[in-house]
């Protein structure tokens, strides 16, 4: 929780976790939106990333070592696809909905 509560305060967050359970980034903050999800990957921390507009994607890692995807069209579901492949990472299951 300190490295949480740190990268919080440093970024103008006072409240703790539970009063205020999320982080709005800017466009411009994209290497701290990695930076926060390599963390949320490398300790197993639960969490979720929408983007914003949210335009039905979203992210979300897990403590059980796996990573969601979901779009809302294909094209974006593609998109997702392909950056998988580009890291050598392996999808598991795939689901569409018809």
């Amino acid at each position: 929780m300190a490295i949480i509560a740190g990268l919080r305060r440093v970024n103008g967050e006072q409240r703790h976790l539970i009063d205020a359970a999320g982080h709005l980034f800017e466009a411009s903050e994209r290497d701290e939106v990695i930076g926060w999800v390599s963390l949320m990957m490398s300790y197993g921390w639960d969490g979720h990333l929408f983007t914003l507009p949210f335009r039905g994607s979203m992210f979300q890692t897990s403590h059980e070592d796996f990573v969601w995807m979901a779009t809302s069209t294909p094209d974006r579901f593609d998109e997702a696809r392909n950056l998988v492949g580009k890291y050598g990472l392996k999808m598991h299951r795939e689901t569409q909905r018809a």
